[in-house]
């Protein structure tokens, strides 16, 4: 069931037993996650952009621009429904703050029936939280594998017909490395407007109980804003120099 995710309980309890696992023992991928016809997909919108653009007077080469915006248009509905599931996700993330002030108040007052209350509506928000949580990473990860798998699969496809040579980056560079990081990005797609959302929500929060102490928080949060920023800056130009460093031995 792709709402409690019981398939993979019984793929796990087949992976402990012996004998080792094989390839039909998998489960076949689904019509729209096989390389060959994400290849195609691929190729198919990025002709159609191309012709688009010459049937309105624009001689415009293809380039990372016109990839970026292929591959948003092809996601363009798993784009949506994941940054609904991730609103949901953050929005439910905030109804515990609310439900343990009541619950604090009703354990210092002695009250066993609004404690009772307050502790099962804490309960079932954390169980709401999980589902929804679970399905953003799961439609996350399904979006993030198709997008790897189309330039994988299209590099592959073009390195078949190119020479050694003639690329100016070794396509096992591009396979393993480049669509990684295209990947990965694709996992962070909602991460800037959600963190905005994030702050803001539990900045009013800290207001609504701790008053104008809470804005200490804040305060604290901007001052290490520069330094996190030069540790990510640092961090990227490690990150450049070992790939650097890993083509020329390619």
């Amino acid at each position: 069931s792709l709402l409690t995710f019981s398939w993979v309980s019984k793929l796990m309890r087949r992976g402990n037993r012996p004998p080792a696992i094989e390839i039909q023992d998998l489960f076949p991928a689904p019509r729209d996650m096989l390389a060959s016809d994400l290849a195609l997909e691929l190729s198919t919108s990025l002709i159609q952009r191309e012709w688009r653009a010459r049937k309105d007077g624009h001689d415009e080469a293809l380039d990372h621009r016109s990839l970026a915006k292929s591959l948003l248009w092809l996601h363009r509905w798993r784009l949506l429904r994941t940054g609904i599931l991730r609103f949901l996700n953050t929005v439910v993330q905030f109804l515990p703050a609310l439900i343990l002030g009541p619950l604090l108040n009703a354990i210092k007052l002695g009250d066993i029936s609004a404690g009772q209350h307050a502790a099962l509506q804490l309960f079932v928000v954390l169980c709401i939280k999980t589902f929804v949580e679970n399905q953003f990473f799961y439609q996350t990860t399904m979006m993030a594998t198709r997008v790897r798998s189309m330039l994988q699969a299209c590099i592959y496809e073009k390195s078949l017909r190119l020479h050694d040579a003639s690329a100016n980056v070794p396509p096992v560079t591009l396979m393993q490395v480049d669509t990684g990081k295209v990947e990965d990005l694709t996992y962070s797609l909602h991460t800037l407007w959600d963190g905005i959302f994030q702050v803001t929500g539990y900045s009013v929060l800290l207001w609504w109980y701790l008053g104008v102490a809470g804005f200490a928080g804040i305060v604290v949060l901007l001052i290490g804003l520069p330094f996190n920023a030069r540790l990510q800056r640092d961090l990227s130009g490690l990150n450049k120099k070992c790939l650097q460093s890993s083509d020329a031995r390619v």
